[in-house]
């Protein structure tokens, strides 16, 4: 050709480089393998910590299920529930609500099983050092003061969210550079 024109981003050259033509868009869909495999393990781990949490109900005035902290141990199962079954917001094509939900579902959740976790250690390390008592770890364990970490945390996580959500929302990007050919949506 005389003059040499420039595809749009949206288009590629072929090999003779003599016209342009569209990029496909691509996304982890379901419908692939590693779409499926995630939705699989995704399901799976939900399903299981389900029946762990079935059995602990089932169970619940064992003395196992007593000294496990029953309240804590449903949190943290069905949070760790909800959690598995929020990464599947991550396959499938993005739109601006699921880009919103993926990264703000998952991180308070997420917030509140680490929490439960915290909260769960801080009472064996009480529950280990009172044993005098008149001593101050006493009455933290008497008022389960540990159980006011889960919605301390909480509320700090949401108040990071909401800023972030106000001042750098998440968006849907598109990489055309990555891939010859295709069309990435992020």
């Amino acid at each position: 050709m005389d003059q040499c024109v420039k595809c749009p981003e949206s288009h590629y050259a072929n090999s003779e480089k003599n016209y342009c033509l569209q990029k496909s868009v691509s996304f982890l869909a379901y419908e692939e393998p590693l779409g499926m495999a995630l939705t699989i393990t995704a399901l799976c781990f939900s399903v299981l910590t389900a029946l762990v949490l079935i059995v602990f109900v089932k169970h619940r005035d064992t003395p196992i299920v007593k000294a496990n902290n029953q309240a804590l141990s449903y949190i943290l199962l069905l949070t760790l529930f909800i959690c598995f079954l929020s990464s599947l917001l991550f396959i499938g094509q993005p739109s601006t609500i699921t880009c919103i939900l993926q990264q703000t579902i998952f991180g308070i959740l997420f917030t509140v099983a680490l929490s439960t976790v915290l909260a769960k250690a801080i009472t064996v390390v009480i529950a280990f050092r009172a044993t005098v008592p008149a001593r101050m770890v006493r009455w933290l364990m008497v008022s389960r003061a540990p159980n006011f970490i889960i919605p301390i945390c909480t509320l700090i996580q949401l108040i990071i969210c909401g800023i972030w959500l106000v001042t750098a929302p998440p968006f849907i990007d598109q990489d055309t550079y990555a891939e010859h050919g295709h069309i990435i949506i992020v």
